[in-house]
């Protein structure tokens, strides 16, 4: 997950927040891309007490919202432990994190491991026409409804990153290294490779067009509405310092 800004956009900071995107994706129907999400204490409690099977072993994250490169994230052992860790923090902290139950049927590399994949977005704003060198393919665009001067539109770049993790899977096992470390250069044993490169990225390429173009599509309005926003502002302010 990337998202390469250019400016001081506010729906830009929206989407790269891990509990409005996931409330965002709820909001627009496409929170099936995602894997099951908590976003407050009070939701796992509840998730906790009608779960039949809340003494299972499979495995849940406490994900900080505004963090990212593997910061801020403890894997846990069963509901349980993580809504335990999770009530464990100081209060003024709780509402900071998320909490998301391990995706099912995992993919993993030829080792054993699990990966993850880098894909780089690029989101366009206060554009009439949009271009973009062949490195990137188009998500989708939207214009504003009421300044059609406006418009915002989203590239996927096609070379991605594929990232292993530096220990096998092991749903039995909540290590960081088999669940969390992915980052290059951050944590010793981590692998990459580029998207061209992995086996899977032919048939893998598809499904991550499909999938981004679901997820940014519906939050475009939204950018470009931001972008005008942003003008206005700006405009106003230049008016002010033409006239003094």
């Amino acid at each position: 997950r990337a998202l390469v800004e250019l400016g001081s956009s506010v729906a830009g900071r929206e989407i790269s927040n891990k509990k409005r995107l996931a409330q965002f994706l709820q909001a627009c129907g496409q929170s099936s891309w995602s894997p099951a999400t908590f976003c407050s204490i009070v939701e796992l409690t509840d998730e906790l007490t009608q779960c039949a099977d809340a003494g299972s072993d499979s495995l849940w994250f406490l994900k900080h919202s505004s963090m990212d490169r593997n910061e801020g994230v403890t894997v846990h052992l069963g509901i349980a432990a993580c809504s335990a860790a999770w009530a464990a923090m100081p209060e003024e902290e709780q509402g900071n994190y998320i909490a998301q139950r391990e995706v099912r049927n995992l993919l993993l590399d030829a080792s054993g491991r699990k990966f993850t994949l880098r894909v780089y977005v690029v989101l366009v704003a206060n554009i009439v026409e949009q271009s973009c060198t062949t490195a990137f393919r188009e998500l989708g665009s939207a214009g504003h409804p009421d300044r059609p001067q406006f418009a915002s539109a989203a590239f996927v770049r096609q070379e991605f990153v594929s990232r292993a993790h530096p220990d096998a899977y092991d749903p039995d096992d909540p290590d960081p290294a088999r669940h969390i470390h992915c980052t290059l250069g951050k944590f010793e044993g981590v692998s990459g490779s580029l998207g061209s490169d992995w086996a899977l990225g032919e048939r893998a390429w598809p499904v991550l067009r499909r999938m981004l173009a679901a997820c940014v599509g519906p939050f475009l309005p939204h950018f470009a509405e931001d972008a005008a926003c942003d003008a206005g502002v700006a405009g106003g302010r230049a008016g002010g310092r033409r006239g003094g």
